[in-house]
């Protein structure tokens, strides 16, 4: 019969936790569908790599007219149209560029993704930790709200002081100021949840009764670095970038080599017609100063960028493991006394017992009410930031 109670509140367990799981994926995915700013970044993405492209196309062509008055003979006149264009194989390299650093456009975007999941993560696990702060404090109030009635029975029968009564009295404002206040918090965070999602109701979630958290085990340090290193757009975005920069380079050497310039020209001269065509090369002294230079300078940034990234989320990731694997202890050493509330049943059968007093109870009570406080503030800690270093699962 134990086996089978035991095997029955595991499974329940495990059902909230894969239900918790299953939700609040649900809220990340929704919430990065209706983002408000993530939607304008992939706008702008839509934009720039439009606007990028125009830069590699061809010149206009140009078209031309001359009239020329003649005092005798008469008059001479001719029209033309000519089309420039760059040495042929700057093209290739300017869409090369162009399309690496539309790749990088798509990728920041896709890492602004994960960020804005990662914040609506983060507003869903203040959810559940204020809600099980919520769910602890009402035991809390509906404990002393029972208090109050038995010691209001006992002051009338005269079996108890007034001065006994006012300590409820003090104790029963105070556990409802504090699930008020509890209930706010819990409001406020369900708002700026509901901001992120463009102010869009999550159907079939009811935030209010998100109270588990989900099932995110903490792995091996080496697992989250190579989440970094192989799931993280920003890692695509610095790749794409660099190679962006490097076909710019080739295209700022090619930009030494001569511009061309085609076109049909037709004459009129005393009335006879002469057709032709002209063509001619543009020597790009000056207008390619300094841009090999440029464009070289702007690669070792992106290289110098990327590098400082990486030392960035390095020390993150050490930082955030080394802080995982404290809080886990931590939260182990306290789940051995505090995880349940056998504490406050032992207590309150000592004071119905009469083997302690009132005031002691209540000290006692605030003792283990404080220590409750902490191991669940320990839980959401420890859950923020394995979901921090989870970001890229």
């Amino acid at each position: 019969m134990k086996k089978l109670l035991l095997f029955s509140i595991i499974a329940c367990a495990a059902s909230l936790t894969a239900a918790a799981q299953s939700s609040i994926d649900l809220i990340v995915a929704t919430v990065q569908q209706n983002n408000a700013r993530l939607k304008a970044s992939r706008a702008q993405v839509s934009a720039d790599s439009l606007n990028m492209r125009t830069a590699n196309n061809l010149e206009d062509p140009r078209v031309a007219f001359e009239y020329n008055f003649g005092s005798r003979e008469g008059d001479k006149w001719g029209i033309g149209i000519s089309q420039g264009f760059d040495w042929p194989g700057l093209y290739g390299e300017r869409a090369t560029a162009t399309r690496h650093r539309t790749d990088a456009l798509s990728a920041a975007a896709r890492a602004e993704a994960v960020e804005t999941g990662l914040a609506a993560r983060l507003l869903c696990l203040d959810i559940v930790h204020t809600n099980r702060l919520i769910e602890a404090q009402q035991l809390i109030l509906d404990n002393v709200n029972e208090l109050f009635a038995l010691y209001s029975k006992a002051f009338e029968l005269g079996e108890s002081s007034i001065i006994d009564l006012n300590k409820i009295k003090i104790e029963r404002i105070a556990a409802r100021q504090a699930l008020d206040a509890l209930t706010s918090d819990r409001n406020s965070l369900m708002e700026q949840l509901a901001a992120m999602n463009g102010n869009r109701p999550f159907d079939g979630i009811a935030l209010d009764a998100l109270n588990s958290y989900p099932a995110d085990e903490l792995l091996a340090i080496d697992t989250y670095r190579n989440l970094y290193a192989t799931a993280n757009p920003q890692a695509e975005y610095f790749a794409h970038l660099g190679n962006s920069a490097k076909s710019s380079v080739k295209a700022a050497r090619m930009g030494w080599l001569p511009k061309f310039e085609l076109g049909y020209q037709y004459t009129n001269e005393l009335g006879e017609g002469f057709n032709g065509v002209t063509a001619g090369v543009s020597i790009p002294l000056f207008s390619n100063k300094r841009k090999v230079a440029a464009a070289r300078a702007e690669a070792l940034t992106v290289e110098l960028n990327r590098a400082s990234v990486d030392d960035e989320n390095e020390a993150r990731i050490k930082a955030e493991f080394a802080r995982a694997v404290a809080l886990k202890s931590q939260l182990t050493q306290y789940g051995e006394v505090i995880a349940d509330d056998a504490n406050f049943t032992v207590l309150r059968k000592a004071l119905d017992g009469g083997q302690i007093t009132l005031l002691n109870y209540l000290l006692e009570l605030r003792y283990f009410l404080d220590a409750k406080q902490k191991y669940l503030d320990l839980e959401h800690s420890y859950h923020a930031t394995v979901a921090s270093l989870s970001r890229y699962k």
